[in-house]
């Protein structure tokens, strides 16, 4: 493979697990739980709105100039400042940071162990994406090298599993709402429309840190990249879609989105890994459980010492 090909599919896995955020996974599985037998309605509009115009967003910012400003100075300098303020906020502290952490604990921790807190969860997660992000120039490629493939692979196993052993058939709709409507509405919290503009000019400044001088190979390059992260997403909202929908009569309606996601991986490792999987998921849960008993019992002294400095001051 040459090097062009290789910056290709690094900085396009990157981008794809940029836009691939914690909440992003939650949505088509239930939208799928919801439309039933109309799962493919919603999923063509979720693929719109959660898909093409975040595509679209990249391919117009990367041909404006590759910013946010840029996409906006045809409007004007002062909404192009206020756009891009309001997008920051939006994808930043406002939001989908909150959500991220949020997403991670309701997946990943308060099914486990539920007595472990959301701020000690909130301060490991938020430890680890700093250690990851902290060196600027290594970002893209942790991301394309490393946490994508092994991303892909598992999202690979449960979409694979949805598909050759569904849980259950498609049945009736549990909400008419949820058409090609709903989905295309749906698609919007994902919120990768409004981060796409920021996203592109993260793509654009790598590839031109990789030494691609010439303006045209830039914006060829970048824009492909955005191409391969599009297909991937499509690929994983189909096959999350398909699988909700399969799980319609298995699940109630009134199911939690992360509870839904949890009870499909679950089933997708004892159709992907039979037996072994249940045994090394108790394993993995019991260490787990006693990593954060040991946090928790950290906080807690942690928050008593300082209730007594606050006290003695």
């Amino acid at each position: 493979m040459n090097r062009k090909m290789t910056d290709l599919i690094v900085v396009g896995f990157a981008l794809f697990s940029m836009f691939l955020g914690a909440g992003n996974l939650i949505f088509p599985p239930y939208l799928g739980l919801h439309a039933g037998e109309t799962w493919l309605p919603a999923l063509i509009g979720f693929l719109l709105t959660g898909v093409g115009l975040p595509l679209m967003t990249v391919y117009a910012t990367l041909r404006s100039g590759g910013t946010i400003m840029t996409l906006a100075r045809y409007v004007g300098r002062p909404f192009g400042r206020l756009l891009g303020l309001i997008v920051v906020l939006s994808i930043g502290p406002m939001f989908a940071i909150p959500r991220t952490a949020a997403t991670t604990y309701e997946v990943g921790i308060a099914t486990i162990v539920p007595s472990i807190p959301i701020e000690v969860s909130s301060i490991v997660f938020f430890v680890i994406v700093w250690a990851l992000t902290i060196n600027r120039s290594k970002v893209v490629d942790r991301l394309g090298k490393y946490l994508t493939p092994f991303l892909l692979l598992t999202l690979f196993a449960i979409v694979v599993a949805a598909v050759i052993n569904p849980i259950g058939t498609p049945g009736a709709a549990a909400e008419p709402a949820y058409n090609f409507a709903g989905g295309f509405t749906e698609g919007y919290q994902t919120m990768d429309a409004l981060a796409a503009s920021m996203f592109a000019g993260v793509a654009l400044s790598n590839i031109v840190a990789r030494g691609y001088n010439n303006r045209e190979e830039q914006l060829s390059m970048s824009i492909r990249c955005g191409v391969i992260a599009a297909v991937l997403l499509g690929l994983v909202y189909c096959g999350l879609t398909y699988g909700g929908a399969g799980a319609t009569g298995a699940f109630p309606a009134d199911i939690d989105r992360s509870a839904l996601l949890i009870g499909m991986t679950c089933c997708a490792a004892r159709v992907v890994f039979g037996s072994c999987a249940e045994i090394g998921v108790q394993q993995t849960v019991r260490n787990l459980e006693d990593f954060f008993l040991w946090l928790r019992d950290v906080w807690a002294l942690a928050r008593v010492k300082l209730n007594l400095c606050m006290v003695t001051v």
